[in-house]
């Protein structure tokens, strides 16, 4: 992998395989893991050391001058679900609630890797009524969490409709058909999923993981959700140029497109008016699209459909915050059972045995 040109550094691969949306959990993990040669299924609570076994390969693979996908828990954005290892068309994955995971083709293809060998049962049985209680909680508070991620996709779902009649769509298909006019047709249309955003305890989490692998950046300035439209069509006409693509949506609804990147060309179309702009970037300000009479007339509905929809947002967030509080407790009961000198020993063996 290319390192950044601006810092000389590589950066790191980073996107979420599953999202916390206004349709509930949506998990993205059978799409993306189940096509490589191998996979291994990591099994234990929370606390076990997951995360660190997932560094701990992540790390080696590097130190090999491997290229290393990473993927993040979209609840918890400090904490890894998976790596690919590209080299090695090898995936290893947080196989635990609330993406399941079980072997498929046993030993031939995925296997488990089993932490729950490294902790003291005991202690978890002493434990058990705490632990259960704390587990029914976090799962209560993640219907509320649903339900007002729910309520906010409604009212986002309003106001894009709203915005969609207000679209001049000739103008802006015409704008889109010039942006990938000199995108050479490929040879095969393909579509994989690489989030980079995240609804989850730590509140909205953004990689900038497109704009920094991208050298060719076309920046999509939003104006009342037109650059989510902006994006389905360019992908559609991707789609007839038959190149491969990977796909970013935004966490609320995972319909609507908030990024694009061409791995191929390394071009990257993305919907943050936050980036750090480059000089050769290109702009695309999406409110040259719209009829801004349809805008003026709708305006009162815009402010209090954006206002309950970043109130319910809010809500969602803020019982996240709850819902870390109680997963850190458990998490403690958990590292106070397990044995981790053993487990770090089952780590070097299980390094030997993925990099043979």
């Amino acid at each position: 992998m290319q390192s950044d040109k601006t810092t000389g550094i590589t950066p790191e691969k980073r996107y979420f395989a599953a999202a916390n949306t206004g349709s509930g959990f949506k998990s993205f993990f059978d799409e993306i893991f189940r096509n490589l040669d191998k996979l291994y299924i990591i099994k234990g609570g929370p606390g076990t050391g997951k995360s660190k076994l997932l560094r701990d390969i992540s790390n080696e693979a590097k130190n090999k001058s491997y290229d290393v996908e990473h993927f993040y828990c979209s609840s918890d954005p400090f904490s890894l679900d998976g790596i690919i290892i590209k080299e090695l068309n090898t995936g290893i994955i947080d196989g635990t609630a609330p993406h399941m995971e079980d072997p498929i083709y046993p030993g031939a293809y995925d296997e488990i890797i089993n932490l729950g060998d490294f902790w003291k049962s005991d202690r978890l049985v002493a434990n058990k009524a705490k632990i259960s209680a704390i587990i029914n909680r976090k799962n209560e508070m993640f219907v509320s969490v649903y339900h007002y991620l729910s309520a906010a996709d409604m009212i986002n779902g309003e106001l894009h409709k709203t915005i969609n009649k207000a679209v001049l769509h000739d103008k802006l298909n015409a704008a889109a058909v010039r942006l990938v006019r000199d995108i050479k047709t490929g040879d095969k249309y393909r579509r994989e999923m690489r989030l980079t955003d995240a609804i989850g305890m730590e509140g909205i989490t953004h990689f900038n993981t497109f704009g920094e692998l991208a050298e060719k950046r076309y920046i999509i300035k939003d104006y009342n959700g037109t650059a989510d439209i902006f994006l389905n069509h360019i992908d559609m006409l991707l789609k007839e140029k038959r190149r491969y693509v990977q796909i970013s949506c935004t966490p609320l609804n995972i319909n609507l497109i908030n990024g694009i990147y061409l791995p191929d060309l390394r071009t990257a179309f993305i919907s943050d008016s936050n980036i750090e702009k480059r000089e050769n970037d290109k702009t695309v300000n999406t409110e040259r699209f719209v009829d801004h009479e349809t805008v003026r007339l709708n305006r009162a509905k815009f402010r209090f459909g954006k206002r309950c929809r970043d109130s319910l947002t809010e809500g969602a967030l803020d019982t996240l915050a709850e819902i870390k509080k109680l997963h850190s407790e458990l998490e403690d009961i958990y590292i106070d059972a397990m044995d981790f000198r053993s487990k770090e020993e089952y780590t070097k063996k299980l390094l030997t045995r993925i990099f043979k």
